[in-house]
């Protein structure tokens, strides 16, 4: 018999395009969803603020795309790399909300953006400090003598590049050379006046005046100077403090001096800002001084149909999307705005230089930089010679010393 009710029942829908898909594997699958990634982040970096900053992401961006399509052909049998691909997708999918978020204005992701490109943090920051690491050299040529090793013959001199027996272990220099059995026997059976190694103390002195005068003028300027500690801790100490001797009053080992020094040497690279280019370094204390214009956000396209209302949202979809009503990253991006976020990246930016007349490196920081500003000061009227001088705000207050150069 026909009812009534039958008629009543609400028709079923078929599901969105959008959850037509075929299931989650499979190498096109992956190709067509991270391309959807990418050009969602290329949107975003075409609207980003700092145009340099933004060029240098696309870049890097664009290089791990890549790296990982060569790496799915190569595990194209491999089932369990799946798992990989999807923590990898998950990443960029974050990659791309937090670039959507700083074009609106959230202040902790558009600094975290900048300091990204500017080499604070990730991949370019370990790219601007490798020049300035030590080369790699022949182990042989990196041990510290001792009183009993006899004098190192000459060796003839090849390049370090074309060498089979470098070593890129940058504390290698403190190994202790290896003994034979037999002069180990003789020197038991013929007992000699026991002929002391190098101190601790020496042998870290001898790894610190090693290094390379452009890091050791950059670990001594941050120490010293105490930038902003916004991505990393600044080093506290030129120095590694290994006692010279173990818990059980004996000399430390050879090989835990060798570790320790390794591990200070680790933790101070770690804790390094690098230097920029001289005219990348100029730009960007042009741009947080406010010297150089802001442009302003470049103007989003519109979509073409109508952006539905909350309203239309729970009559078609049956819901509102979470954080449409309100997002509380969201501000207006200003020049005063943008002047302040590039200040912050500023300040733990240093720039080396190289004095001819001293033949020392020396660091300017980007705190002390902007800390410092000409005043004008004139002296007597009838004399009409203005002087400029900078004066430090940090030390002497603004009114202070405009009313001592009047």
């Amino acid at each position: 018999m026909f009812s009534i009710f039958g008629c009543l029942k609400k028709p079923v829908k078929s599901p969105p395009r959008s959850l037509h898909l075929e299931p989650e594997t499979g190498e096109a699958f992956h190709t067509t969803h991270t391309r959807h990634i990418f050009r969602s982040i290329t949107r975003e970096l075409s609207y980003f603020p700092d145009r340099f900053a933004a060029g240098w992401i696309r870049q890097h961006v664009l290089y791990r795309f890549r790296a990982y399509k060569q790496k799915i052909r190569d595990h194209r049998q491999d089932a369990a790399y799946e798992e990989r691909l999807k923590f990898a997708r998950r990443k960029a999918r974050q990659v791309a909300t937090q670039l959507q978020k700083a074009n609106e204005g959230d202040r902790k992701m558009m600094i975290k953006a900048l300091n990204m490109a500017y080499g604070r943090v990730g991949a370019r920051r370990r790219d601007l400090l490798k020049p300035l690491l030590p080369v790699p050299q022949a182990a042989e040529d990196l041990v510290v003598p001792s009183a009993r090793d006899p004098a190192p013959s000459p060796r003839p001199e090849q390049d370090p590049v074309d060498s089979t027996e470098n070593s890129a272990d940058p504390v290698e220099d403190f190994t202790e050379p290896l003994h034979d059995q037999r002069r180990v026997v003789h020197d038991v059976i013929e007992p000699k006046a026991k002929l002391s190694r190098p101190s601790v103390k020496e042998q870290t002195r001898a790894f610190i005046d090693s290094l390379p005068p452009p890091l050791h003028a950059l670990i001594l300027s941050q120490i010293s100077s105490s930038p902003p500690e916004q991505t990393r801790r600044n080093p506290k100490r030129l120095s590694i403090p290994i006692a010279e001797l173990n818990a059980w009053h004996r000399p430390m080992p050879q090989s835990r001096v060798k570790n320790q020094i390794q591990a200070w040497y680790a933790k101070t690279l770690d804790s390094l800002l690098p230097p920029l280019a001289d005219a990348e370094w100029h730009r960007l204390h042009a741009l947080a001084a406010g010297k150089v214009k802001f442009e302003g956000m470049k103007p989003r396209r519109r979509k073409l149909g109508a952006e539905l209302t909350s309203l239309e949202m729970v009559v078609l979809q049956g819901r509102v999307p979470e954080g449409f009503m309100e997002k509380r990253w969201r501000r207006e991006i200003t020049p005063r705005y943008m002047r302040s976020v590039w200040k912050e990246v500023f300040e733990q930016c240093p720039r080396l230089d190289f004095e001819s007349a001293t033949g020392r490196w020396s660091a300017v920081w980007g705190h002390h930089a902007l800390a410092v500003r000409p005043v004008v000061s004139t002296e007597a009227p009838n004399s009409g010679v203005e002087k400029t001088r900078e004066v430090i705000l940090a030390e002497v207050p603004t009114s202070v010393a405009l009313k001592d150069g009047d």
